[in-house]
């Protein structure tokens, strides 16, 4: 499964990004990560109540295994369009240079692999312990994915193509700020169902945007050739962020409390903003040297 769903994860944005340019990139990675984030917040909500329904783990996993279907006959279609697509990086790495490629770790797009990391532990973290969130808080978990869900999804939608127009110097720490107010937030949920999806719609808000948004960045400020290296590490740092931090999280919920998980993820909400100013005093710093 894992191995399955690692190669569709890399080789999806990979292809898309082959035949699209710097202008529209942010824009169709969004609408990529939109429709990715409907199903993978959907389906607790679906199965949540299928399990309702008393069928069998077995049925379950059976009953997963038809959007699996679905989705490998999409790329089969989608493949009969793609040599007619203009190809605009025909250049690119070996994959036997991914691995120790100099050029790429001395770019700024090591920037945004940093902030998927990042992101993608308070994201494994919110979802993968949700349900134990909310049954600390007598809530039921189904709200937080609906909103989240919703905004995610919504938001992608509708907000990508202003957002693409907004200088990264605004944008950035704007909805990094955001999340770290859903982070806040979230510490309060025992005060209320409103108080808990006030926080699922601020982090779906900004973790909904800044995802395709980071991604975009990621190949955009390297050169051509190595598009694909870069999305290759984005696509493992964000596994690392969203497979190995629930370990450590798990850990801290379960030998430590509630508040102090908390406390971790601010703090980690708040590194993510420092490497948001650090990529962009990097930035600056080339745009003056260009100038000189």
């Amino acid at each position: 499964m894992g191995f399955g769903w690692g190669g569709f994860y890399i080789s999806g944005p990979i292809a898309l990004s082959n035949n699209l340019n710097e202008k529209n990139r942010a824009v169709y990675f969004s609408y990529l990560a939109a429709w990715n984030a409907m199903g993978s917040g959907l389906s607790p909500i679906v199965f949540n109540w299928l399990s309702s329904m008393n069928l069998s783990t077995h049925t379950l996993f059976k009953t997963s295994i038809i959007p699996c279907i679905l989705a490998m006959c999409c790329f089969l279609y989608a493949k009969r369009y793609d040599n007619a697509l203009p190809i605009v990086n025909k250049k690119r790495e070996k994959l036997s240079t991914v691995i120790f490629n100099r050029e790429f770790f001395r770019s700024k797009a090591i920037y945004p692999i940093v902030m998927v990391l990042i992101g993608a532990c308070l994201f494994s973290s919110m979802m993968n312990f949700q349900v134990s969130y909310a049954k600390i808080n007598h809530l039921n978990y189904s709200w937080y994915f609906f909103f989240y869900t919703l905004v995610v999804i919504v938001s992608r939608f509708t907000l990508s193509k202003a957002i693409a127009k907004i200088s990264h110097a605004i944008i950035l720490p704007s909805l990094v700020f955001i999340m770290i107010a859903a982070m806040i937030i979230f510490m309060f949920i025992g005060y209320g169902l409103v108080i808990y999806i006030i926080s699922a719609i601020l982090f779906g808000l900004s973790y909904g945007l800044i995802y395709p948004l980071i991604k975009a960045i990621a190949v955009n400020v390297i050169s051509n050739k190595l598009h694909d290296v870069s999305l290759t590490y984005f696509t493992l740092s964000y596994f690392i962020g969203v497979y190995v931090f629930p370990f450590i999280n798990g850990f801290m919920l379960t030998y430590t409390s509630y508040h102090f998980v908390i406390y971790m993820l601010i703090f980690v909400a708040i590194l993510y903003q420092i490497t948001v100013f650090l990529f962009l005093k990097s930035t600056n710093r080339s745009h003056e040297f260009e100038a000189m």
